[in-house]
C-alpha cells in the first residue's frame, strides 16, 4: 500500500474520530407550553386556538394564536419585573442570556424539607469542587421539581386553588445567597427547576429583589436538570422579544461542550474547553 493511500485511509478515519469528538450535544431545558403549563394562582389561563387548519386553498395551511401569561412554564423574568428602573425584556443585552452553566444539586435535602435553600455554603462547595463560578454564568438550582411539572399540587405543595400562596411548599435560592452572589461574582443571573428563586411560603420575594435589583435575569420552571452536568455546559436562555416585556416564555438549552468555544476571561478570545476541541484543531493542521 503506497504512503499517499495510507494518508487517505488515516485523513477519512481521523476525520471520522474529529466529528464523533468535535460533536456538539443539546440540552433541551424547557418544558412544553400546553393547556397544563404552570402559572402561579391567579394567571390567566393558556389559550391555543386555531384559525386554519387543511387543504381548502388547494395547499396545506395551518395557523393558531395563543394566549399566555409572560410568567407561565418555563420563563424569564427581566429586571423590570421586581425593579422599578430595571430593563425591560428587549433591552437585556443579549450576551446576558448565554453563559456558563452552574448546577446547584440540592435534591437529596429537598427530598427532606419542601422549603430547602441553596444557602452560601452550597455555593462554596460547588467551588471546591468545580473552580471559581465563571463570569457570566446562571447559577441555577437543582432540587428535582422539574419532575413533578405539570403536576401544580405536586409543585406547589398544595391544592392550589383552596390555599393562600404562604402555605405553598418548594425550593428556591436563600436571599443570603443570591446577595453572596451579586456581591462576589459577576453572574448573568439565577435560575431553578422550581416557579419561582424564593422558596415557597416566605422570604417576601427576596431573592427575586436581590437578583432583579442588580439588573439580573431569573430563570424559572427549568426543565431536564438530571441531563445537565454541574459544570461544563454552555445555557442558552432565550426569550422572545417583546417589547416592554417584564418577562416572557423562554426556550431554555444547554451544550455540552465539545466543539464549543465561550469566553470565560472576559478578554473577548474565545478559549477552547475541551480535549476534543484541541484534538480537531491539532489533527486538521498535522493533515493539512
Amino acid at each position: 500500500m503506497t504512503s499517499v493511500t495510507w494518508f487517505k485511509l488515516v485523513t477519512v478515519a481521523g476525520l471520522l474520530v474529529g466529528q464523533i469528538l468535535c460533536k456538539r450535544q443539546y440540552i433541551e431545558m424547557t418544558h412544553e407550553i400546553h393547556d397544563r403549563v404552570v402559572t402561579y394562582p391567579g394567571m390567566p389561563k393558556f389559550n391555543f386556538t386555531n384559525l386554519e387548519r387543511g387543504d381548502k386553498r388547494g395547499f396545506w395551511v395551518e395557523y393558531n394564536k395563543f394566549q399566555l401569561s409572560e410568567h407561565a412554564g418555563t420563563h424569564i423574568d427581566a429586571p423590570i419585573h421586581f425593579n422599578q428602573h430595571g430593563r425591560y425584556l428587549h433591552e437585556v443585552p443579549l450576551d446576558n442570556l448565554v453563559g456558563p452553566g452552574v448546577i446547584v444539586d440540592i435534591t437529596h435535602r429537598a427530598k427532606r424539607d419542601r422549603r430547602a435553600e441553596v444557602n452560601v455554603e452550597d455555593i462554596l462547595r460547588w467551588e471546591d469542587t468545580h473552580g471559581k463560578i465563571p463570569k457570566g454564568s446562571f447559577v441555577i438550582m437543582k432540587s428535582g421539581w422539574f419532575r413533578k411539572y405539570p403536576d401544580t399540587t405536586q409543585i406547589f405543595g398544595v391544592d392550589v386553588n383552596r390555599f393562600p400562596s404562604t402555605d405553598f411548599r418548594f425550593p428556591g435560592i436563600s436571599p443570603a445567597a443570591a446577595q453572596w452572589l451579586i456581591d462576589h461574582r459577576e453572574i448573568n443571573g439565577v435560575g431553578g427547576d422550581t416557579p419561582s428563586p424564593d422558596r415557597g411560603g416566605g422570604s417576601h420575594m427576596r431573592t427575586h429583589l436581590i437578583i432583579l435589583g442588580a439588573n439580573k435575569v431569573i430563570l424559572e420552571n427549568v426543565a431536564n436538570l438530571d441531563k445537565v452536568p454541574p459544570s461544563g455546559a454552555t445555557i442558552y436562555a432565550l426569550p422572545i422579544n417583546l417589547h416592554r416585556g417584564s418577562g416572557g416564555p423562554l426556550r431554555i438549552f444547554a451544550t455540552l461542550n465539545d466543539g464549543e468555544d465561550f469566553d470565560y476571561s472576559g478578554s473577548g478570545r474565545s478559549l477552547p474547553l475541551t480535549g476534543a476541541t484541541l484534538f480537531c484543531v491539532l489533527f486538521v493542521k498535522l493533515m493539512y
